[in-house]
């Protein structure tokens, strides 16, 4: 079964690899400040350690430009043996831009993980759904709205302390016509990596890095990559952390893994400031976010 899941994930990012686009406009999800926390970035790391896991996330724009907003809201569920799992999801994602403008996505997810040496697993994941852009009707247009297929697949290596994962989304590069111009959700790809330490008994480190590449046309004002660095402190359940990318810097603080009993509660909040030099418009971004947890089973060991 696994072998299947893994030529077809396989497959996949090979199918899509494919440039696509003419005279269009670029779509892809709002990056969350918090990119790390983003469980579409890479659907295979999502539920490793836990039975049941929820988040809410919200970001919104300071300053001038206030009104504007993105929340997304998921559920996992693990079901477990001492061999493999299989980790099902819900996805569902908001976005607000101003009083007209919106974005919605609806995506089931489902990821495998089977071990392949005595402290490595392997786990492959997809997510497909639909994706819904609206236009609000004014006091001179109708209302306009459309929808189109999407797509996500991720690989993910991982052991106790570290993880390396690739992911494709958006990997049918689909089209939207809300209106007269043409929308494409545009494919892209992340590279991902993450190592743990343990500096003592309640300090502990986490380092992230990614790196993104979308094929995208040279007229746009997205940037075909983008690169990024995390550091988080985690003092019992006090967490401490920044992330710098190409053209922002992002602050974090946070209570993480407060426990009562069984469950555990995570809870983040950042503040994303952009480049200066390399944004035309300089929108910085609040966000909060709440991931619940049942910690899994101790009797399952996988």
């Amino acid at each position: 079964m696994t072998k299947i899941i893994f030529l077809a994930t396989f497959g996949l990012f090979c199918l899509f690899s494919l440039p696509s686009f003419g005279q269009e406009a670029i779509e892809t999800p709002q990056r969350f400040g918090q990119f790390y926390n983003n469980p579409m970035m890479n659907i295979a790391r999502n539920g490793l350690t836990s039975k049941i896991e929820a988040r809410l996330d919200n970001q919104r724009t300071a300053g001038g430009f206030a009104g504007s907003s993105t929340s997304y809201a998921s559920f996992l569920y693990n079901n477990s043996t001492r061999k493999h799992k299989n980790i099902y999801g819900l996805y569902v994602y908001n976005d607000n831009e101003g009083d007209f403008i919106s974005r919605q996505r609806v995506l089931l997810s489902y990821s495998r993980h089977q071990k392949i040496s005595r402290n490595v697993f392997l786990s492959v994941g997809l997510s497909s759904g639909i994706s819904l852009y609206g236009i609000k009707p004014s006091a001179t247009t109708p209302a306009y709205s459309d929808n189109s297929f999407e797509g996500n697949a991720s690989l993910l290596m991982y052991s106790k302390k570290s993880q390396i994962g690739l992911s494709v989304n958006q990997f049918s590069n689909s089209t939207m016509q809300p209106a007269s111009q043409i929308l494409r959700l545009a494919r892209h790809y992340y590279l991902f990596g993450q190592q743990d330490y343990d500096i003592y008994s309640d300090l502990k480190m986490s380092s992230n890095v990614f790196v993104q590449y979308m094929n995208v046309p040279p007229n746009t004002r997205l940037n075909k990559l983008n690169f990024g660095f995390s550091q988080r402190v985690y003092l019992n359940i006090i967490l401490v952390g920044v992330g710098i990318e190409r053209d922002a810097a992002t602050a974090i603080i946070g209570l993480n893994n407060l426990k009562f009993g069984q469950n555990a509660i995570d809870f983040d909040f950042s503040y994303r400031l952009p480049f200066a030099k390399t944004n035309a418009i300089n929108v910085n971004l609040l966000e909060l976010h709440l991931k619940y947890r049942l910690i899994k089973d101790k009797g399952v060991t996988f």
